[in-house]
């Protein structure tokens, strides 16, 4: 059997193909999300760890020096709140002498499928690792992903999987930025505890 387009049939075929390549793309772009003009989709479980809520400590171990500070930024879709970290020296052999730290204020459970989520920048291009580990030493890291900042603002996420319990000593959330010299800003970090694993 021979299907037979005439010009009209042809250019109709065109245009729905074109359009559906469209929304494909525009459906991909929008689960990247990768501009602070954009208000990423809100995650799903149990907000472990949340911008308005815990503090951050800001940890050092000689030689490494930091400091840090918040800001404004009204580029940021949402919550403009930001944090602003200035590493001045680290120690080569710790990449953990200088780290934020915030302490995860619930119990979380062996195998339960986690999220972290946040926008960072870094306009010396500073990478630093997303940790999350044991609250006691020997603090034994369930994440621990090397972030490669850009100079402008990017949503990150990096799920994990828990393998042990946190729960007779909670797990601390940590951002070890003694990789190198550079300055590091952050927003909207959260932590998400989706249920058990699949």
């Amino acid at each position: 059997m021979r299907i037979i387009l005439k010009p009209a049939g042809l250019a109709i075929l065109l245009c729905a193909v074109v359009g559906l390549a469209l929304l494909a793309f525009g459906r991909f772009s929008s689960r990247v999300g990768s501009t602070a003009a954009e208000k990423p989709e809100k995650l799903t479980g149990s907000r472990l760890i949340s911008p308005e809520a815990e503090k951050w400590t800001l940890s050092t171990q000689k030689p490494a020096a930091a400091k840090m500070s918040m800001f404004l930024d009204k580029s940021l879709k949402g919550d403009p709140h930001a944090l602003h970290l200035v590493v001045t020296a680290v120690d080569p052999v710790k990449y953990w002498s200088a780290q934020l730290i915030k302490r995860v204020p619930a119990p979380v459970e062996a195998n339960h499928d986690m999220i972290v989520r946040f926008w960072g920048r870094s306009k010396t291009k500073t990478p630093a690792y997303i940790v999350f580990e044991e609250g006691a030493s020997p603090h034994t890291t369930e994440l621990n992903k090397v972030v490669r900042f850009t100079p402008e603002w990017k949503l990150y996420e990096c799920p994990f999987v828990t393998t042990k319990d946190h729960t007779d000593i909670h797990a601390n959330f940590c951002v070890n930025a003694g990789i190198s010299p550079g300055e590091i800003d952050l927003a909207s970090m959260e932590v998400n505890d989706r249920g058990v694993a699949k």
